[in-house]
């Protein structure tokens, strides 16, 4: 696969694999790869298949938006958005009509076909003939770059492009039509998605909650939870060719710390304390001891232990090509609060 896509070339140190090709002939004049079929034509020696003009127009807008379920179920919209994002193949302009059947009937394609085996040898685009006087409409065919496809993933660059050429041939595109629309692929849905969904922690509650000053004791179970935590957000990204991205991701747990306690890992967003609530699911804390060795913080009177929660979410994404998840990295954020801790003294005395 590597071998019939690469018309690469490296253009700088750090600007992406290039594969900027009129066809996936031209990659296999490149590599001897194996190109077949009566489209898959190369631009002629020394042309540069007029890379200055392209369906891509530099950018495509992507459509964002999406869903977060609270804990109970209610369900609330993510505030739909929209962002630019480069195409990582599009149609690029070859050659006037006239051009390009002058091109094939001077024989400047003779020489590459002798340094390709025979089984790569290729025909001209279909109908070119009909196109011989036409000087204004022209010749546009499939190309693909690496330089906005998510870093690292060679092994998917080259599956997408592949799939691409197989399915795009050169089209001649009249005066006032225009060539076809360029797509942004799945992968690079999933990742806009990722990047624009805001996983929220929430507000850190907790109890025992003593009135006043909001203190915890030393030596109880302290119980924390996320007031109106997200169980789960789906986010989705699309483009006008139909092509969509969706990513799903769900609060795995959370890990709690604070100063003078044991810190915590726990289950989803944590169960709020209430007189019947189940204490197996309840994330809970042990403080040994009080904040009064704490400073006092900006805003407070008394002083309080810092608690932080990081939220742990596991996420993976769905496309309108392939329903089978796909794991992502998973995020974590973080929230924090000021906890007073307080040590009750209690007296005993013996009798009689």
């Amino acid at each position: 696969m590597l071998r019939r896509v690469v018309a690469a070339v490296l253009v700088a140190p750090l600007a992406g694999l290039i594969a900027v090709v009129p066809s996936p002939a031209e990659a296999a004049g490149s590599t001897g790869g194996g190109c077949k079929g009566r489209n898959c034509v190369p631009a002629p020696p020394g042309d540069d298949g007029g890379a200055g003009a392209s369906s891509g127009g530099g950018s495509i807008t992507v459509q964002v938006s999406g869903t977060a379920v609270r804990g109970g179920g209610e369900q609330v919209e993510v505030p739909a958005s929209s962002v630019r994002a480069h195409p990582v193949c599009w149609y690029g302009f070859v050659a006037t009509g006239a051009e390009y059947a002058s091109w094939w009937d001077e024989g400047r394609f003779d020489e590459l076909m002798r340094r390709l085996p025979e089984e790569d040898h290729f025909e001209p685009y279909p109908g070119y003939a009909e196109h011989r006087e036409d000087t204004e409409g022209g010749w546009w065919s499939p190309r693909c770059s690496s330089e906005h496809w998510p870093d690292g993933d060679w092994d998917g660059f080259f599956d997408y492009t592949s799939r691409y050429f197989d399915t795009h041939s050169a089209v001649y595109v009249v005066p006032g039509e225009v060539p076809p629309e360029a797509d942004v692929p799945p992968e690079v849905l999933a990742e806009i998605a990722y990047e624009q969904m805001e996983l929220p922690v929430g507000r850190l509650a907790w109890n025992p909650m003593r009135a006043g000053d909001g203190a915890t004791v030393v030596g109880v179970d302290t119980w924390v939870w996320v007031e109106d935590a997200l169980e789960s957000v789906s986010v989705t990204a699309s483009v006008s060719t139909g092509t969509w991205a969706r990513v799903d991701a769900s609060l795995a747990g959370l890990s709690v710390q604070a100063a003078g306690s044991h810190g915590a890992q726990c289950v989803g967003a944590g169960t709020p304390w209430s007189e019947s609530a189940d204490p197996a699911g309840a994330c809970r804390l042990w403080f040994d001891r009080s904040s009064a060795n704490q400073p006092v913080k900006p805003g407070y009177s008394v002083p309080t232990a810092t608690m932080t929660a990081e939220a742990r979410w596991t996420a993976s994404w769905v496309s309108s090509l392939d329903p089978t998840p796909r794991e992502l990295t998973g995020q974590s954020v973080e929230a924090s609060a000021e906890v007073p801790v307080a040590e009750i003294q209690s007296l005993v005395t013996a009798s009689g």
